[in-house]
């Protein structure tokens, strides 16, 4: 997403033009979303506490510390950064 700016900027065009930052919000606006709704996700899943579930999600977590590779994808997800 940050070639729309260097793209606009080999171009001459300020970075804080309303067009270009209009263009790198619509490039964005998916992944926002996508990551809004799974930070809903993690909210429900953290704010339950019945045991069963307790059981599911600490489970989960424990297999995902696991994976290395996959773990430090979606932390780099998470932060917006390009992995």
């Amino acid at each position: 997403m940050l070639d729309e700016l260097a793209s606009a900027r080999s171009k001459g065009i300020d970075p804080d033009n309303e067009l270009v930052l209009a263009r790198y919000q619509r490039r964005r606006k998916g992944e926002n979303l996508a990551m809004m709704a799974a930070m809903e996700g993690f909210k429900q899943l953290f704010g339950r506490d019945e045991l069963t579930l307790r059981w599911l999600r600490n489970t989960g977590m424990r297999w995902l510390n696991q994976l290395g590779p996959i773990k430090n994808r979606i932390a780099a997800e998470a932060m917006g950064l390009d992995a």
